[in-house]
């Protein structure tokens, strides 16, 4: 199965790897709106309901930033927003046979140090711990985008883990408030 990727996540992939910053008009927006507001106390939670539909995309990025309310350093913000970017986009493409309207859950909370992201989604059975590694070792040639985006995933989560429950995926990541968290911690459970 080959993954397709979006194209946010590759222009953030190809930005990494040539150390350049690239923000988005879009992006821009809800960057310069969130520096006038005072911080807020962390919520409890927040959750949005998204439809399988590439026109969710922008409320992905909506639901990234939101995270600058609650004066989250901006890094962390656009890890989650490109971990989010590339879950979703998984999930649209690969988890639905049908055409039928399904809605995938996101449940953010906040805490101290850390925030918890929650995706739920009634597509079918996957667990992306359990997928092919992305072999970085081949050339240019010789690559393709399977598992780009799962490896990315990996890479910038904290923590991942993975359950099926009452007929759902639950992908739940943390992202570290916190500057430079080398441990990570990934697991899966059926």
């Amino acid at each position: 199965m080959q993954q397709e990727l979006s194209s946010t996540s590759i222009l953030y992939f190809f930005a990494a790897i040539n150390g350049l910053v690239i923000v988005s008009a879009t992006a821009f927006k809800y960057i310069a709106a969130s520096l006038d507001k005072k911080p807020q106390e962390y919520p409890k939670e927040m959750v949005y309901n998204l439809k399988n539909s590439v026109l969710e995309l922008d409320r992905i990025m909506a639901i990234a930033h939101e995270l600058e309310r609650y004066r989250v350093p901006i890094e962390v913000v656009f890890d989650v927003n490109l971990i989010l970017d590339e879950i979703f986009t998984n999930i649209i493409t690969h988890a639905y046979s049908d055409r039928k309207e399904h809605i995938i859950q996101i449940r953010q909370k906040i805490e101290e140090t850390r925030i918890i992201v929650e995706v739920h989604d009634d597509g079918r059975e996957f667990n992306p711990l359990e997928a092919p590694a992305f072999d970085a070792g081949k050339t240019i040639e010789e690559m393709t985008l399977d598992g780009l985006g799962i490896h990315l995933i990996v890479h910038l989560a904290d923590s991942l883990k993975y359950r099926r429950a009452d007929g759902k995926n639950i992908l739940t990541f943390e992202k570290s408030l916190e500057k430079n968290t080398e441990e990570k911690n990934t697991e899966s459970k059926n």
